[in-house]
């Protein structure tokens, strides 16, 4: 295993790559999902970005030194883009699987992202299937709505063929190497940082919107798939509040960040967007059902970020 980028070869030609800030009890799930990988006809390597960490993840990540072909790099500043960007600078493989320390791979994971690499030469950036792997079954007012599902656990499943590259969710995706070369870097003002609990999601999200607006084109694969680790505290609801929020204040940065914030079209979303809020709030307090008011109560917390958001960056509500 190395310790220092200027040691990597340079010469696989997949590579993986992953931030962790402690996470030390879903990490070695995830590499004993890579030790048990079937694969053949290519080289590769996982890159892994220890983004400050106060527990033993490097001590865990040097238990599997003699096992997997990993790469260990230290990103002290507790920012996921951050260590994400410390890890790309480095890469010159021409394709690179992008995904978290809690998304387990299938053991045809690797296989599968190769040979989308050579089946798809005309796109660029990738999606593969996201199934949240559950400590227990959720809350059927949670489990049975695919939008929340979506957002509070990643959850992907797509039809194959093209797709937009909002539709790309973090845990599962791919890039060609091309796509850095032109220099697209993650966004270091957004996502998890390590400061602030409710920060503005969306870090892939963001970064794929704008290779998109490059010219980038984006597929979704179904045969690449992890299996996104869901812990206890995830079930609970006010972690699914904190989410949805946080959701709300990514999309609004995202969102504004190409529309101006002045204007008749501008006064017309806030009162849109002001008028759904009370909507909703108005559902919430009159609907006797139980799930009903749950997920309402989410969308809700979607709204408050997104509106705090907008008025926190833009001056507008």
């Amino acid at each position: 295993m190395n310790e220092s980028q200027e040691k990597l070869s340079g010469v696989c030609e997949l590579v993986v790559l992953l931030s962790t800030r402690n996470g030390r009890s879903t990490l070695g799930a995830v590499l004993d999902g890579y030790v048990a990988q079937e694969w053949t006809g290519f080289s590769w390597e996982i890159i892994i970005v220890d983004n400050g960490s106060t527990d033993d993840t490097a001590a865990l990540v040097h238990q599997y030194s003699g096992i997997l072909p990993i790469t260990l790099l230290h990103e002290p500043q507790p920012s996921k883009n951050r260590a994400m960007n410390r890890g790309l600078a480095g890469i010159r493989s021409t394709f690179l699987v992008l995904t978290d320390d809690d998304a387990i791979p299938e053991p045809d994971f690797l296989q599968a992202w190769w040979e989308t690499a050579q089946n798809l030469p005309d796109y660029d950036l990738f999606g593969g299937r996201i199934e949240p792997k559950y400590p227990f079954a959720p809350p059927k007012w949670i489990g049975g709505t695919d939008y929340l599902c979506d957002m509070m656990f990643a959850r992907r499943d797509l039809p194959e063929g093209p797709v937009a590259a909002g539709f790309i969710f973090g845990p599962n995706m791919a890039i060609r190497r091309r796509v850095l070369d032109d220099g697209l870097t993650f966004d270091e003002s957004i996502g998890p940082n390590g400061t602030d609990p409710n920060y503005p999601m969306g870090s892939e999200t963001e970064f794929l919107l704008r290779a998109s607006r490059a010219g980038y084109r984006s597929y979704f694969v179904r045969r690449p798939r992890v299996r996104h680790i869901v812990r206890p505290y995830q079930m609970q609801p006010e972690f699914w509040l904190s989410r949805a929020y946080r959701n709300g204040r990514g999309t609004a940065r995202m969102v504004l960040a190409r529309h101006s914030t002045t204007g008749l079209l501008a006064s017309a979303r806030r009162a849109g967007v002001a008028l759904l809020h009370g909507i909703i709030w108005a559902y919430f307090k009159l609907c006797p059902y139980a799930p009903s008011r749950n997920r309402a109560r989410c969308l809700l917390h979607w709204m408050r970020g997104y509106r705090q958001e907008a008025a926190t960056l833009y001056g507008s509500g």
